[in-house]
């Protein structure tokens, strides 16, 4: 059942007001939603071989030597829906292990605040397509929600990579909270695949203590739908082979020297690296706002009449 719109302007404004109360407040500088701006120094795009891949980096200095890091992004928004919770990743094993991801879908429920995410992420993307040839990078949009007229977007990162494309990432073991009775271990050891440092997402909550703000790290089950988080994530580009199939890491593709000598069509990815609860005081009413009212008029109760002098 689609939510009702008087519930979607409701939790819209309980989503903008959290923001402008809690979370502008400690990022008062540039884009407010996004922690990182291309203002940084030695902002470049960085070839990566296993998969194929180019990533967002930009220079930070350490011990007087430069070092490129991967650029991360914070984006605040209200939780539409996940694949976090190791029943959802178990489920997902239907579709074969390589395509099992962690991901999250959040929105701003048409906030202002939500918009003004996006409006930065666009810029990001308008950087990108300039380093390439014109027309070689796709163009990058939010999800539309069926039903629904507010935008949102998916971050995801793959659950497992093929033990042939590792690359640099060390190999770990399966955290137990993400795999209680080891049905994913199983099913990756089985199919060649493996969990690495690359697919880790970390998983938080804000809680205050006498020393101020404490982000201790929770189960991911601990996120439902509706919750306010914030979002880590980096940004990422992969090859397709054609105009409708994504390129499947492990598949020929052409060796690139610079971005610009590529001419192989990309899209832009939304790497998730990290989800941290900050607000989940409203979840339940989220949840509650799509059900379906009972038209019953109340409990109907059970009556079985006796002749008189008949019971015993």
């Amino acid at each position: 059942m689609p939510m009702p719109m008087e519930k979607q302007a409701y939790f819209g404004c309980m989503v903008e007001d959290w923001v402008s109360k809690h979370y502008d407040k400690e990022n008062p500088k540039g884009d407010k939603l996004l922690a990182y701006t291309l203002n940084k120094v030695g902002v470049t795009l960085e070839e990566e071989k296993d998969p194929q891949q180019w990533i967002l980096t930009h220079s930070e200095f350490d011990n007087n030597s430069i070092n490129q890091v991967e650029s991360s992004f914070k984006f605040c928004g209200m939780v539409w829906d996940h694949t976090l919770s190791p029943a959802k990743l178990e489920k997902s094993l239907q579709n074969g292990v390589k395509r099992v991801t962690q991901s999250v879908v959040i929105t701003g429920m048409g906030s202002k605040s939500f918009q003004r995410g996006l409006d930065t992420l666009n810029k990001i993307h308008d950087y990108v397509i300039r380093q390439f040839p014109e027309d070689a990078v796709r163009s990058w949009h939010p999800m539309d929600l069926a039903g629904y007229e507010f935008p949102a977007i998916k971050l995801s990162n793959q659950m497992f990579v093929h033990r042939s494309k590792v690359g640099r990432s060390k190999v770990l073991e399966i955290p137990s909270d993400m795999d209680p009775n080891n049905i994913l271990g199983t099913a990756s050891l089985e199919s060649g695949y493996c969990y690495t440092e690359d697919c880790k997402v970390d998983y938080r909550a804000l809680e205050q203590s006498e020393k101020g703000k404490v982000y201790k790290p929770v189960k991911p089950v601990t996120f439902h739908r509706g919750d306010i988080v914030e979002i880590i994530f980096s940004i990422h580009l992969y090859p397709l082979r054609s105009q409708d199939t994504k390129h499947i890491p492990g598949t020929k593709v052409e060796k690139w020297s610079t971005p610009s000598e590529s001419n192989t069509n990309q899209v832009m990815i939304t790497k998730l690296l990290g989800v941290t609860l900050l607000d989940g005081a409203i979840s339940k009413e989220f949840t509650a706002a799509f059900e379906k009212k009972s038209t019953s008029r109340g409990v109907i109760r059970k009556r079985i009449d006796y002749e008189e002098g008949n019971i015993e």
